[in-house]
């Protein structure tokens, strides 16, 4: 395989995040139009899933969201009867609602179809070559981060 030309580059970098975004929402919206679920949930609802008890400054460093985004989102969830907060003040410990544990098992629903609707037509062997791609590229945008901050 040869090499990418400067097109090709800023192409991958630029356009093909915010189009596989794209695509995504449109798969959630058609997938959670009956429900009174907003996308922008399954992530925070996944976090909480997945390590209950996790606190707001853990999610931050989870997922790509602002404190301020996360503390926004966490409050709607709370509000809406999909989460608790067990915590005191500024040590938020986060639980999921028997309500807030069904949305999460629609957020693992809609991410199973979106996966399958997005690779459709890849090979086991291309699948697995993505999943390390993406991982490998996962690890190296942490270092940078870390890098940047300190």
């Amino acid at each position: 395989m040869g090499e990418m030309d400067d097109a090709e580059v800023n192409r991958m970098m630029y356009f093909l995040p915010g189009k596989l975004k794209k695509a995504a929402s449109r798969i959630a919206a058609d997938f959670i139009s009956e429900t009174s679920l907003k996308e922008y949930y399954f992530p925070i609802l996944q976090a909480i899933y997945y390590k209950d008890g996790i606190t707001q400054k853990e999610i931050t460093s989870y997922l790509p969201y602002d404190k301020s985004r996360v503390s926004v989102v966490v409050n709607e969830l709370i509000d809406n009867g999909y989460v608790t907060d067990s915590g005191e003040g500024r040590s938020s410990c986060l639980h999921l609602t028997e309500e807030g544990r069904n949305a999460s098992a629609v957020a693992r629903m809609y991410n199973k179809i979106a996966f399958d609707k997005l690779f459709e037509g890849f090979t086991q062997a291309e699948l697995c070559q993505t999943l390390q791609f993406f991982t490998k590229l996962d690890k190296r945008l942490d270092e940078i981060l870390v890098e940047k901050e300190e």
